[in-house]
């Protein structure tokens, strides 16, 4: 997850200082630190997010992502997981106040036999900040 910096406030920017964090540039200018792992995980300024896929059988998909807050406790999240496969495509939306600092869900969408693959898009606002999900993406043969 990555904090949307156009909604960081004083008292986020006196956080991130006091903890030595380098959000929206606060204690230096320079490029984002994103990595991906090859776990489909994508971390950043916020936390991370995460999404795997495997097969249920019979054509279906088994779907799961995973939100993890660096920023303090998620107070909601608006998410979607898009995937397609040999004989379907579709998105499946998400939305939760998990008052947690990890948050997680899944899905079983029907995408035929073959390859498929998903990506996780949306946004989650934490205690200090409002982030976006940078788009991790998985995929398996189904």
């Amino acid at each position: 997850m990555k904090i949307d910096c156009s909604t960081i406030t004083a008292e986020g920017i006196k956080y991130a200082k006091k903890n030595n964090l380098n959000i929206c540039g606060v204690l230096s200018k320079g490029k984002s630190n994103t990595s991906v792992t090859p776990y489909n995980t994508v971390y950043d300024t916020c936390g991370s997010a995460s999404i795997s896929m495997s097969s249920s059988g019979y054509g279906n998909a088994h779907i799961w992502w995973h939100l993890h807050s660096t920023t303090g406790w998620i107070l909601q999240y608006n998410l979607t997981v898009h995937y397609q496969g040999t004989a379907a495509a579709g998105n499946v939306g998400f939305s939760g106040v998990p008052v947690n600092i990890d948050a997680g869900d899944y899905t079983n969408p029907h995408t035929g036999s073959g390859y498929a693959s998903a990506f996780l898009s949306g946004t989650a606002e934490t205690v200090l900040y409002d982030c976006y999900i940078e788009n991790p993406t998985t995929g398996a043969t189904i």
